[in-house]
């Protein structure tokens, strides 16, 4: 006959890393008292969830310096705004995030730029799985401000994106020629703060699509990752030339 599953002990003095499943998380938070937690891993955010972090970072006195988040729907992304907004110890950020849409993007971007004190200790940003678009402009302005010199918060050090492997793009090759001008001045300013020293990874990106992180906007991007050359302003195809 088997037994009673054992309990965990309330109180984890050595335990440093807590992977949560999307199953009974809620319930095993309350329980746990975790001194030495520095990288917490969440499979699902719910607002049960947010309120059962705050009360374990209040009662261990201990707040953890990396978070996982693993996002599979629209009805996680405002937990996960609030989230992030109780964690400030956070240093390294990574979000997988099948379930996000280009709109959760621009929210989510405008969130952290327009408030530096929301994760201000954060030096490492990963977004992977990414199964959507991504805003262009809105991702320009949140990596600017978090490069950016401000009293009693760190700067960026690492921003990388990646996609779903088995993710396409359904949508045809439309026409720039109304946005070329403001892809163009973002792209200048990505190269910029590459050249100030911000580590940026985009990998695996569909097609070139307008306003949008896109494969030839990649290999723009990762020309400077080898040499640093000077650039011309865009042309009017959008494409930026370096200079002969």
């Amino acid at each position: 006959m088997v037994g009673p599953i054992p309990v965990p002990p309330p109180f984890l003095p050595r335990l440093h890393t807590l992977d949560l499943g999307t199953e009974g998380s809620d319930d095993i938070l309350p329980h746990l008292v975790l001194p030495a937690l520095d990288d917490l891993r969440l499979s699902s955010v719910t607002s049960d969830t947010v309120q059962a972090v705050t009360a374990l970072i209040h009662r261990s006195g201990r707040s953890p310096t990396s978070l996982f988040v693993s996002i599979y729907g629209s009805h996680e992304v405002e937990p996960m705004h609030d989230l992030i907004s109780r964690m400030p110890s956070v240093r390294n950020l990574r979000i997988l995030c099948a379930g996000v849409t280009s709109a959760h993007f621009t929210a989510l971007f405008d969130y952290m730029a327009q408030d530096p004190y929301i994760l201000p200790a954060l030096t490492s940003f990963i977004i992977e799985e990414c199964c959507t678009q991504i805003p262009l402009r809105p991702l320009v302005r949140m990596l600017t401000a978090r490069s950016s010199p401000t009293e009693g918060v760190v700067r960026l050090n690492s921003f990388t994106l990646s996609f779903h492997q088995e993710y396409n793009d359904d949508y045809a090759e439309v026409d720039m020629k109304a946005q070329n001008e403001d892809v163009g001045l973002a792209l200048e300013q990505l190269r910029a703060l590459r050249s100030e020293g911000l580590q940026l990874h985009i990998q695996s990106s569909m097609k070139w699509l307008s306003g949008n992180i896109t494969e030839k906007m990649i290999e723009e991007i990762g020309e400077v990752r080898a040499r640093v050359i000077p650039l011309e302003r865009p042309d009017n195809t959008g494409r930026i030339w370096p200079q002969a």
